[in-house]
């Protein structure tokens, strides 16, 4: 009799993964969907955060997967992302987010009748929850957000973008969104994306329209930080694609709204920087190319005296972006005694005073580039001190001086200077002032080099009238001192 005896539990494990296979080939779908969710409910009741654990995520991740519940396993999809980014495993990050969205896309598989919106079916998007929707988005936008040069194909993200926003724009459930600050995160990655130059010549963005729904979703929400951040947006966008009086007309209403007061600190907290104090300066670019040199002079005092002082001191980037084209209009006019005093009070010794030699920042490349260009315009017309002279000298005739990624300079010409253009007025204000013939011929070589790489870039592309200009009269000054050597 057996009644009495305990049989214990059979418990089988495979020693090679093709006897499990075959096991697993003589199962019904659904028999299978049973087990990977049976395993995922386990896994999930220990309740372990994936930032302690972060393999038993990756495991829970592909039994809900595997299980066909797709909203559980994007909602822990987006955690481990967000995990990932914070631990700077950028390309695993991208790969769990794509993973994710892709399940999406299996779900409309099969059905060749149904409507797509960007290869998601438009009945599921419409049937979906609102804390769906705003994850599937989120996914998206945190893959496309890692985007980098050296990655493979990284121009696809802008389209991981459009499918985010086309997927917000179609589905009915967007108007249910309690949390609209997806629009804002969407919009200004997209913004960053096309400031950048970076999108293929030949695809079609409509830069406009992107703006725009920044600033009626920013509306919609009614907090000023994001409306400001989208008024600011609309307005570069103009000037970006050459409309320079319509970018003064957005900035005008910006100026009607923003306070740095109210609204810095909060922009900042928001988006990194206060991109809403940061369009003042760009303005000064616009006001110039249109000839408006006293409405150029008045936005300067207005920046030096009204807004600088109220900019987080320790947030240099924050700094620089607001002062860049201030201090090369400054340069140009003939200011570059001012323009180094201020470069060096509110950002440079800032810096070094705040993080030191060991930190870094996206434009710490261009700190020395700017000292020396001041340094050596403010002496443009004096005595230069030999072993100043000499240092600068040395250091602009480097290899290593003068090379930088496509990114950076794209960026810079919108601000109004390319750093090859820097490198280049550094080269003939110094070549100008040689007298040894050969080092002279360097100075000028290298110059004209650089100023032509600079033309290179922007020739052909709108809103940079500003950088162009300025690259044509380093041009001429390159080409008036070769005359003279």
């Amino acid at each position: 009799p057996t009644d009495n005896v305990d049989i214990p539990e059979k418990m089988y494990s495979f020693r090679h993964a093709m006897w499990r296979n075959c096991l697993l080939g003589t199962m019904l779908e659904e028999r299978k969907r049973d087990l990977h969710h049976s395993v995922a409910l386990l896994l999930e009741s220990k309740n372990i955060a994936c930032e302690v654990d972060l393999r038993h995520a990756m495991r829970t991740f592909h039994h809900l997967k595997a299980s066909g519940n797709v909203a559980k396993a994007c909602f822990l999809a987006k955690n481990i992302s967000k995990h990932l980014d914070d631990s700077l495993f950028i390309h695993q990050s991208i790969g769990v987010c794509l993973e994710a969205i892709e399940m999406w896309k299996f779900k409309t598989c099969g059905d060749t009748d149904q409507e797509l919106v960007a290869g998601i079916s438009r009945d599921l998007l419409n049937s979906i929850s609102p804390d769906e929707l705003d994850c599937l988005a989120r996914l998206h936008i945190s893959a496309a957000k890692n985007h980098n040069p050296s990655m493979p194909k990284f121009l696809n993200s802008f389209d991981i973008y459009q499918d985010c926003d086309l997927i917000l724009k179609e589905s009915t459930v967007s108007a249910s969104l309690k949390d609209r600050s997806i629009y804002f995160i969407l919009y200004s990655g997209m913004f960053n994306f096309i400031q950048s130059g970076l999108i293929a010549e030949d695809k079609e963005v409509d830069k406009e329209g992107v703006a725009v729904r920044f600033v009626e979703q920013a509306c919609i929400h009614g907090d000023p930080i994001h409306i400001t951040r989208a008024i600011a947006m609309e307005s570069l966008t103009m000037s970006l694609l050459g409309k320079f009086d319509e970018a003064i007309v957005a900035q005008k209403r910006l100026e009607r709204i923003y306070s740095a007061e109210k609204l810095s600190e909060g922009i900042c907290r928001e988006y990194a920087s206060d991109r809403a104090a940061q369009n003042y300066g760009y303005s000064v670019l616009w006001y110039e190319i249109m000839g408006k040199h006293d409405e150029s002079q008045s936005q300067i005092n207005f920046i030096l005296s009204r807004l600088l002082p109220l900019m987080p001191e320790k947030n240099v980037h924050n700094s620089l972006l607001l002062l860049y084209p201030v201090l090369l209009v400054l340069v140009d006019n003939g200011m570059a005694q001012k323009a180094r005093s201020i470069f060096h009070s509110h950002v440079y010794d800032c810096f070094y005073k705040f993080y030191g030699n060991e930190s870094s920042t996206f434009f710490l490349f261009i700190y020395e580039a700017l000292k020396f260009l001041f340094l050596v315009a403010s002496y443009d017309q004096g005595d230069f001190p030999k072993d100043e002279f000499n240092k600068i000298e040395d250091w602009v005739l480097s290899d290593n001086v003068g090379s930088f990624p496509k990114i950076v300079v794209l960026n810079m010409c919108a601000m109004g200077r390319s750093p090859h253009c820097i490198i280049a007025e550094i080269c003939i204000r110094l070549a100008s002032k040689q007298v040894d013939h050969e080092k002279r011929k360097l100075l000028i070589n290298k110059g004209m080099d650089q100023a032509q790489k600079s033309v290179a870039y922007m020739k052909g592309k709108s809103g940079v009238d500003y950088a162009l200009r300025q690259c044509y009269r380093i041009t001429n000054m390159c080409q008036l001192v070769s005359r003279q050597a």
